[in-house]
């Protein structure tokens, strides 16, 4: 059967580990953490789950127990077209949902997609009502082998708690990259950044992080990429992104040493170096 917007299963089940909205969120483009809508997760296993990126495949997307810190479970909603796009922001590719009983993929581009209301902030995205984000292996929410803790995702109907998401609003710090007049649009850039933000920060799919380091002469400076694309607090990096982007800045669980990092983040109190500009 339909999910009623008024059952209380769900809406007190999330209620207990999020704050529900005293409306429905209006679906507007932003950034979000598209949570499970079946109670049965809480209930048997104490957490929720969350859409992100499969560990077992990260050529696919998944759902895993929910993490606050996680960049992977944090996406991108826009409109264009006449549809809605879900991206993922660590990864930067957006879902795939096929019109067929199948696995929900990544790609460069992604699906058109529909987002149906049922109240309460929750939704069901899809092509259909027939082919809609759906938990596979939920088993109700019991761990039983290698179900019920995370899985894949599949195209299936969506009157059902696995197929139905609560939107969870995120509100991410942002920078803006330098825009040199004499660098072309849509050319990349070269900015140092200092992260004086008080936690670790991960940046988003599009943006290279380097650390800068010497072999001992003024000369003898390298830029290294820091492929985990985390700046810890305290550190300053040099990053390449699109002239004028605006860079969310992300949360995140891990948070190497930059071994050998010449750059530090000042407090903004004095500025003794130079801003970065080079076209690409």
């Amino acid at each position: 059967t339909a999910v009623s917007s008024t059952d209380p299963t769900t809406v007190d089940a999330y209620a207990s580990f999020v704050t529900p909205l005293s409306s429905k969120i209006a679906l507007q483009a932003g950034h979000y953490r598209l949570v499970s809508a079946l109670a049965g997760f809480k209930s048997n296993q104490g957490v929720n789950k969350a859409l992100t990126i499969y560990s077992g495949n990260t050529a696919y997307p998944g759902w895993e127990t929910y993490d606050a810190n996680s960049a992977k479970q944090i996406f991108h909603l826009t409109y264009e077209s006449s549809a809605w796009h879900l991206q993922n922001v660590s990864n930067g590719k957006y879902l795939v949902v096929p019109n067929e009983y199948n696995w929900i993929t990544f790609s460069d581009s992604g699906t058109g997609l529909t987002m149906w209301d049922f109240g309460s902030s929750m939704y069901s995205i899809g092509l259909s009502t027939d082919r809609s984000i759906h938990a596979y292996n939920h088993n109700s929410g019991v761990v039983d082998g290698d179900k019920g803790n995370e899985g894949m995702l599949v195209a299936y109907a969506n009157n059902e708690y696995p197929s139905l998401w609560y939107l969870e609003k995120v509100t991410l710090p942002t920078i803006t990259m330098i825009s040199p007049s004499a660098v072309d649009a849509e050319s990349d850039v070269y900015m140092s950044y200092a992260n004086n933000t008080g936690a670790d920060k991960q940046m988003p799919a599009g943006v290279t992080v380097y650390k800068v380091l010497t072999g001992g002469t003024k000369s003898d400076v390298t830029l290294t990429e820091v492929t985990s694309k985390v700046v810890p607090d305290g550190e300053g990096v040099i990053l390449k992104a699109t002239k004028g982007a605006t860079i969310p800045l992300l949360p995140t669980t891990t948070a190497e040493a930059l071994t050998g990092n010449m750059l530090e983040a000042g407090d903004g109190s004095a500025v003794s170096g130079y801003l970065l500009a080079y076209q690409n």
